[in-house]
């Protein structure tokens, strides 16, 4: 093998450990806060979509306490919902695209990722277990922001 060659390899295999994405499982992302201030639902909704902005999230009040919050980020969108009463708050994931969720253990043992896409999801528009570990990344920022806005909510 010449010099060259084992450069492109070394190079090749550089390049395809680097693109490989870890997935992390979707229940082990902290996603529930508390609210230790006495607000308004629509001090806490306010302060939920101020969060969410500031996070480069697009909040929606869908009412019924909930607002729906999608993130994009080129090819990558993630939508969640937010959940809250006037103590806690919750997210959790809605849909996703392009983000390599494993639906079962099954698929996580076998390393078979399925690019959740809209209407294209886990059969039976079950949760995924597994997602890109960019949505934890993602969703603790978000969750931050929203602790933060709450803080100084009012």
């Amino acid at each position: 093998m010449t010099h060259f060659t084992r450069i492109l390899v070394c190079f090749s295999a550089a390049l395809w450990l680097t693109g490989c994405s870890k997935l992390v499982a979707i229940d082990s992302i902290p996603s529930s806060g508390t609210i230790n201030r006495v607000l308004s639902k629509e001090q806490i909704k306010t302060a939920i979509e101020e969060g969410a902005f500031n996070a480069g999230w697009i909040a929606k009040d869908i009412g019924n306490d909930e607002i729906v919050a999608t993130y994009r980020v080129r090819a990558h969108t993630v939508i969640v919902s937010i959940k809250y009463s006037e103590d806690v708050y919750d997210i959790s994931y809605k849909s996703s695209q392009e983000m390599k969720v494993q639906c079962t253990e099954e698929d996580h043992r076998t390393a078979r990722n399925i690019i959740v896409t809209g209407r294209q999801s886990c059969p039976g528009f079950q949760e995924p277990l597994y997602i890109h570990e960019n949505y934890g990344q993602w969703v603790s920022n978000l969750k931050a922001s929203i602790d933060h806005a709450l803080t100084f909510a009012g």
